[in-house]
């Protein structure tokens, strides 16, 4: 089971445990069972490791909590630059709330995600990718948008709408087809479904 941010409590998790459903939950920044020290020292030595995903690099660490269950932490720096540029970019605009003293009590937590999960024999990479695989499903309306670009029909009778909605359906079922097998031969660190939708765009059979 992958939840979301608003699922996490203690509550929930006993229950879960009691189910004996593996699961995988992300967690607020602001959890207190978070530890940010190895973020705060420059020289990394409190990681695990990094991988490569989508041509970014993360980096994690994890450690046991209660009864065998782990916290995965993962550093993005690349988000962390963006995410203290738009805390920074509020902050000149004046917005309520943001303020330079938050500024710095947050700045630890810039470009993280921490996961809580009961999952023993998970390494950290498939935590991760099982969690972006469940974003990929919330984005999915999105995608239809701008990659499969069905966002408007020009249908003009029922007839040709449904037909139209079928093959969209059918089209993005083949997109995330593409997804499942980038994964299953570890290569989502380097392309994206997007990318070889645009490398089999160039490829044409002439007649």
């Amino acid at each position: 089971m992958i939840g979301d941010k608003g699922f996490f409590s203690k509550s929930n998790i006993e229950e879960i445990d009691k189910a004996k459903v593996g699961y995988i939950i992300p967690m607020k920044r602001d959890n207190e069972i978070i530890d940010y020290k190895p973020i705060s020292k420059l020289d990394r030595k409190g990681f695990t490791g990094y991988f490569k995903y989508h041509d970014r690099f993360i980096w994690y660490y994890s450690y046991p909590h209660v009864e065998e269950h782990r916290v995965f932490v993962f550093y993005d720096n690349q988000l962390k630059g963006k995410e203290e540029r738009d805390y920074l970019d509020r902050i000149e605009d004046k917005k309520e709330n943001y303020t330079i003293g938050q500024f710095k009590n947050k700045i630890k937590t810039f470009g993280t995600l921490s996961i809580y999960s009961n999952l023993k024999n998970k390494e950290a990479i498939d935590i991760y990718e099982d969690y972006k695989i469940r974003m990929n499903i919330e984005t999915m309306y999105d995608t239809m948008k701008n990659t499969l670009r069905a966002d408007k029909s020009y249908m003009q009778n029922r007839e040709a709408f449904e037909g139209w909605i079928f093959i969209n359906f059918i089209a993005l079922q083949w997109y995330y087809h593409l997804q499942v097998l980038l994964k299953q031969k570890k290569l989502l660190k380097q392309f994206s479904p997007k990318d070889l939708l645009l490398l089999l765009s160039q490829i044409n059979s002439i007649k």
